[in-house]
């Protein structure tokens, strides 16, 4: 069945066009209904329809695609998608009753921008599809920008050697505050290599995605998450993982000749080992920077309790003295006797509040030394 739905495209030409693929016509049904408001909807019952549909039809601004079909699967009707000069650019969702980590990381790696498992929540799939559509036309607009700047900085790039490029990321490394400038820093001089790169890099307390190609997809996302088990370097024809402490780099177009790709390897290495290094500096400092909030927390916990302590402690002082001076009534004592020992309280009284006094200004203190401190890392942050 191929549902090619022209005049709904001519009446709103203005609407994206999103081919729906299934091999059941119950389920596409149900997401023709739940899409066909705001888009233009085209369907196939088969992968090979699919791939038919965009060989002679005009080009859908995404797709919606089934795993398990007969004839070709979708891991394989997507990777002939992405294979194609005029097609590769079309984002593709799986939606599918599969729900694995090898699900997900075959779906990545047939080149799918996001996962949605059956049956699809209308609203959640709506969202996908919204954000899918306008990061598309994001994309767009960054190429267009990206290739201008490109453009400029050619002869610039021709005369900096590759060597020079990873000093002077080791360079700038040293500059940068925060794990999301050291990130973005590390793609851009990959990009230099003309090479397509994602990174997650993580510290103490953070967790960052970076990508040249912004906005990351949430499927890459969980792909970089789920290599971070795999091993220091890790290459899969023009892929290729490098993995260290904070840091999963993935390198997407690596070149297939081998001794480029060994030259880029040994520059790709060299540039993540200097990241990794960066980012060990930056986990101490967000270890520190938690530490300094639970000291300031402990603090405040502390001043409490001895706020109260003092007022109890005071009361007590009043209590002994007024049980004092109604005591010498009782004993017949004189004058003489009775201020003796109310001196004698008194001169006890006032150390203990000299002592409450002291170890206000030891608190004061403290407290001085973790806002300092904790305005440095804030600074550096």
């Amino acid at each position: 069945m191929i549902n090619m739905n022209k005049d709904q495209h001519k009446t709103h030409s203005n609407k994206a066009t999103i081919l729906i693929v299934d091999d059941e016509s119950t389920n596409l049904e149900i997401l023709s209904n739940i899409l066909v408001d705001k888009y233009v909807t085209v369907e196939a019952s088969s992968g090979m329809q699919a791939l038919e549909i965009l060989d002679r039809e005009e080009k859908p601004d995404l797709i919606l695609l089934d795993i398990m079909m007969p004839e070709i699967d979708g891991h394989e009707t997507c990777r002939r998608i992405k294979s194609k000069a005029d097609t590769k650019d079309i984002d593709i969702i799986f939606i599918t009753a599969l729900d694995t980590t090898e699900s997900i990381i075959a779906a990545y790696e047939a080149g799918a921008i996001d996962y949605v498992v059956k049956p699809a929540d209308p609203d959640h799939l709506l969202k996908k599809v919204d954000l899918a559509i306008n990061n598309q036309k994001q994309r767009v607009e960054l190429e267009n920008e990206r290739k201008i700047i490109t453009d400029a900085a050619t002869n610039a790039l021709s005369m900096t050697s590759e060597q020079g490029v990873v000093l002077d990321f080791m360079r700038k490394s040293y500059e940068q505050i925060n794990l999301g400038d050291l990130s973005r820093s590390l793609v851009d001089h990959l990009s230099q290599f003309k090479l397509h790169s994602s990174v997650l890099t993580n510290s103490a307390i953070r967790e960052i995605y970076v990508s040249d190609q912004e906005p990351i997809s949430s499927l890459e996302k969980q792909f970089l998450q789920k290599v971070q088990s795999m091993g220091r370097i890790k290459i899969k024809g023009s892929h290729m993982i490098f993995n260290a402490e904070g840091l999963t780099l993935l390198i997407k177009n690596l070149p297939e000749d081998k001794i480029t790709q060994a030259r880029f390897i040994e520059l790709i290495t060299m540039l993540a080992e200097g990241a990794e290094a960066r980012i060990k500096a930056f986990s101490v400092e967000d270890q520190l920077a938690a530490m300094m909030m639970n000291m300031e927390n402990s603090l405040k916990d502390i001043q409490s309790r001895q706020k109260k302590q003092t007022q109890e402690g005071l009361k007590i002082i009043e209590d002994v003295l007024e049980e004092t001076e109604s005591a010498f009534m009782s004993y017949g004592m004189t004058e003489d006797q009775e201020e003796l020992i109310l001196n004698i309280v008194k001169n006890g009284v006032g150390k203990a509040l000299k002592n409450y006094e002291e170890t206000d200004q030891i608190q004061d203190k403290l407290k001085e030394f973790i806002k300092t401190l904790s305005s440095f890392l804030f600074y550096r942050r």
